[in-house]
């Protein structure tokens, strides 16, 4: 069995600050759709209850780390995240993993991917947010006790403090494929042997928020 496929339209080129946008959307998406978050992190309270301080604290750390990946000389690595839902690292109950192809041509022109690539506005955010509540609508919490843990597949030179590597196998049939597509550029992607890319786990993880 196959991996469950989702495809997300974007209508843009995808630079490597608009892919690690996309990334935190559908990280906040599927913290709902799990009901480890109760609303969201825009409808926050500035004084959030006791039950979300943890989970809002392991949400920034998180964020963190993967700005730091992002932005590390070793990025272009990077070839797929998989966020994943589960008690503990070791017993996950869905894994969703995302491809992550980035332009190779930072300040290309016109057909190429460098210079026209930005940050996502406002607009597409909001476009992309529908697709993600379209393809996964807010629920309860399926399990008590879960957990989000988030794992990057790259080269180990982006192992640090913050990221182990791991040796997590993932099942097919506890498995989503959600790729967002590029439009109107060129990807360049390295083709080194898959016997170099690792997959890694962020250290920091997001719990179960109570109200």
């Amino acid at each position: 069995m196959s991996c469950a496929n989702h495809r997300l339209h974007t209508g843009r080129c995808l630079c490597i600050h608009s892919s690690l946008q996309f990334l935190d959307l559908a990280m906040q998406s599927l913290l709902l759709n799990h009901g480890l978050l109760p609303c969201p992190l825009s409808l926050m309270p500035e004084s959030p209850p006791p039950g979300l301080v943890k989970t809002l604290s392991g949400i920034e750390k998180v964020r963190e780390v993967l700005r730091g990946v992002f932005r590390s000389k070793y990025r272009r690595s990077i070839r797929e995240v998989a966020i994943c839902v589960g008690p503990n690292p070791h017993r996950i109950n869905h894994t969703y993993k995302m491809p992550v192809s980035i332009c190779d041509a930072e300040d290309s022109h016109d057909e190429n991917c460098g210079s026209p690539c930005s940050v996502l506005s406002d607009v597409e955010k909001r476009r992309i947010n529908r697709q993600l509540f379209m393809t996964f609508p807010p629920k309860e919490a399926r399990h008590s006790g879960q957990r989000m843990f988030i794992f990057i597949r790259g080269y180990d030179e982006l192992v640090r403090e913050d990221i182990e590597e791991s040796d997590v196998l993932f099942h097919d049939d506890k498995c989503s494929l959600v790729e967002f597509d590029h439009e109107g550029c060129s990807m360049h992607v390295n083709d080194s042997s898959d016997d170099v890319f690792k997959w890694m786990r962020v250290v920091p993880f997001i719990v179960h928020g109570k109200v």
